[in-house]
């Protein structure tokens, strides 16, 4: 047993010397005096930085998927903190916006149309003068140039890595003469801006004021140019080049859109369309010489998008009526047949019309029928028709009388006719132009047979009716979906006064009508009921035709001569003269061309 503990006494002796030596620098020179190692039966420790270092290996060395992103996210972390390596990096995936703004070096204003580089990138300035580019981040070379200006190419422009707080300002000097030019709405006589203006191979656009500086060749004097800007038709124009203001250098652009209208001017009844000041007339439909003059009309949709013409063109002894679809000026007929038609009005796309059969008896059902087209389908929709009773000697019969398009209805009356037999009571009834929703509104049973009735629109959606009977007019009004009477007194004064004709806007929020004033008429613009009325002439010889969008009027003088102006009232320009027909549309506001 002691020899055992021996053993292992020698054991951990020769472990300790093993230690000592491994931590001992080694010296071929005796060093006496360096101090004996003092043994233990500890081994000696490494240095806590040593382990720190050792662990950190270690960890990298056993954690190499998260290590490695690690590291190269510290890589790149001191390299962003160098402005040079920062942009270098960034730009190689990193874009941003530039902003640059071209000045003219002599007038500081804006220069449009000017062509801007940026590594890659190219964009052209706007009416503003200004262009903005998405560019890599970093420093790189700018070039801007337009013709008849020096280009200027300018070193090292940042584009930032954030959104830049600034444009780049560049000032350019021209080669040509500076010629201000003006670019205006010949209907409004107002501004309109970002007008491209092209002549001699170099390009401006207006701004807000309708204003740019074209740079021209000093050397001519005058110089062919086109005009073009959205929603306005283009047109030619030669420049006076002079650095002067000058009254030959404000041009005018027409509004966009066209205008249809009957026109006798060949001898016949056509259907012509010129542009919104009149030029550039066409006849969209010859006439034959077939044509009734006195039952030939022409009713245009709110949005001048369809047209409804009633017309006569053949040898049949019938009219038919007639669909243009204005995009195209495609013809379509909408009905024909041994009937007499009268039109009604639109009611947004649907056209609603009257028919009265001719091989129809009157004591025969369907005698006449209120019908409506619908223009985008193409298709005919049959509203209501007569009933009959009776025969040839002894009968009752209906008859559809007072149609009006409403606000998404058609309100008619219902009267009956009787030969030989029982009296019937009228009735006020309505149906949507889609043909749903039919109902009677009101049935005068108070009447007690016989009554007769007359209707008169007095505002928009809002109609009186004089029901006589007994001897007496009794009055009633519609408003507001409903028939209401009329209070005691008022039905009279109601019926004796002249109601002027609203006609609604495209977007149904204006109504535009004429009064009496003086016995002459004056023009009003007013909200969708015809309220906060704003009188838009003096007293004039002019009388309401239509709209054509919500920002332009269009009026008759003399039931012949056609003319425009804005909603504001001035200035007035004649389009055309046309020819008018004899049938008017009192209270229809549903659609331009009935007055």
């Amino acid at each position: 047993m002691a020899k055992n503990e021996q053993n292992e006494d020698e054991q951990v002796t020769e472990s300790e010397d093993a230690e000592v030596r491994e931590t001992t620098e080694v010296s071929d020179e005796p060093d006496t005096d360096r101090p004996v190692p003092h043994r233990t039966s500890e081994p000696v420790a490494a240095s806590p930085k040593q382990n720190i270092f050792k662990r950190l290996w270690h960890w990298k060395v056993t954690h190499k998927k998260i290590a490695v992103p690690l590291d190269i996210v510290l890589a790149l972390a001191v390299l962003a903190a160098i402005p040079f390596t920062r942009y270098a990096i960034a730009g190689t995936f990193w874009k941003q916006d530039i902003r640059v703004a071209v000045l003219d070096a002599q007038t500081k204003k804006p220069i449009s149309s000017a062509t801007v580089s940026v590594t890659s990138k190219t964009a052209t300035t706007d009416n503003r003068g200004r262009a903005s580019l998405h560019a890599n981040t970093g420093y790189a070379d700018m070039t801007v140039s337009k013709k008849y200006y020096k280009t200027v190419v300018t070193k090292h422009v940042l584009v930032p890595i954030a959104k830049p707080k600034a444009d780049v300002v560049v000032k350019l000097e021209a080669t040509g003469r500076q010629v201000p030019v003006t670019v205006v709405n010949k209907l409004t006589n107002k501004a309109v801006s970002n007008a491209v203006i092209k002549a001699a191979d170099t390009e401006a656009k207006t701004d807000k004021d309708g204003k740019a500086i074209m740079v021209l060749p000093a050397d001519k004097t005058t110089i062919a140019a086109t005009i073009s800007a959205n929603g306005h038709n283009s047109a030619t124009a030669t420049i006076a080049v002079t650095t002067e203001t000058v009254k030959a250098n404000t041009f005018q652009l027409t509004p966009s859109g066209k205008l249809y209208f009957l026109s006798n001017l060949s001898g016949k009844i056509d259907v012509v369309k010129t542009n919104l000041d009149g030029s550039e007339r066409q006849t969209v439909l010859a006439g034959t010489g077939n044509e009734n003059a006195a039952n030939t009309v022409l009713l245009a949709s709110r949005d001048w998008k369809y047209l409804a013409l009633l017309s006569r063109r053949d040898t049949s002894g019938y009219d038919k009526i007639y669909l243009i679809e204005t995009a195209t000026d495609k013809l379509t007929t909408m009905d024909e047949g041994q009937a007499s038609f009268n039109l009604v009005g639109w009611a947004d796309h649907r056209f609603v019309y009257h028919v009265v059969r001719d091989k129809v008896q009157s004591w025969e059902n369907n005698k006449e029928a209120l019908k409506s087209y619908d223009a985008e389908a193409g298709k005919i929709v049959t509203l209501d028709q007569t009933q009959g009773a009776g025969n040839s000697t002894n009968y009752q019969y209906q008859r559809f009388t007072n149609i009006y398009p409403l606000n998404n209805l058609v309100l008619y009356t219902v009267q009956w006719d009787t030969y030989n037999a029982s009296q019937k009571v009228p009735i006020v009834r309505g149906i949507q132009p889609n043909g749903q929703g039919k109902k009677d509104y009101k049935s005068f049973d108070e009447a007690g047979g016989s009554a007769y009735v007359q209707a008169l629109p007095y505002g928009p959606e809002e109609v009186y009716f004089s029901v006589y009977y007994g001897g007496t007019a009794h009055y009633y009004e519609f408003e507001d979906g409903a028939v209401k009477n009329l209070a005691t007194g008022t039905g009279d004064t109601a019926f004796a006064r002249s109601y002027p004709t609203y006609l609604l806007s495209p977007s149904a929020k204006q109504t535009f009508w004429a009064d009496q004033r003086d016995g002459r008429n004056a023009l009003f613009i007013g909200d969708d009921e015809g309220k906060d009325e704003k009188q838009i002439t003096s007293l004039s010889d002019y009388n309401t035709y239509g709209w054509y969008t919500d920002n332009y009027l269009l009026v008759t003088k003399k039931g012949s001569e056609l003319y425009i102006l804005p909603t504001s009232g001035d200035p007035l320009l004649k389009v055309s003269d046309y020819y008018k027909p004899q049938q008017n549309f009192r209270g229809y506001g549903g659609g331009y061309g009935g007055l």
